[in-house]
């Protein structure tokens, strides 16, 4: 999947960490697939493009893509959000 994300967005993306379930080995078939993607900037059509890639993977590989897209300067900003801090420590990196 992160060669599908490279291929999509190019050098507009920076990181790509899968973290949860599927990221530590313990998902079920039904877990969704959490994934940290940092961009330069996001923008609206990130956002669509991310959404589209999303129904695609369900629709083809029935699996649920749970993204959350944020620019490398909101990464630096948000650094003590518990959330990111989490996906970034547990994160594996694509």
């Amino acid at each position: 999947e992160g060669l599908a994300l490279r291929a999509r967005f190019g050098a507009h993306l920076g990181h790509i960490l899968f973290f949860g379930s599927r990221a530590r080995g313990d998902a079920s078939p039904e877990s969704d697939l959490d994934c940290l993607l940092v961009f330069d900037c996001v923008t609206p059509k990130v956002k669509e493009e991310l959404d589209q890639l999303s129904s695609e993977w369900l629709l083809e590989k029935g699996l649920v893509f749970a993204w959350v897209a944020v620019s490398d300067a909101d990464l630096k900003r948000l650094r003590y959000e518990p959330f990111l801090q989490n996906a970034q420590r547990e994160g594996i990196a694509a």
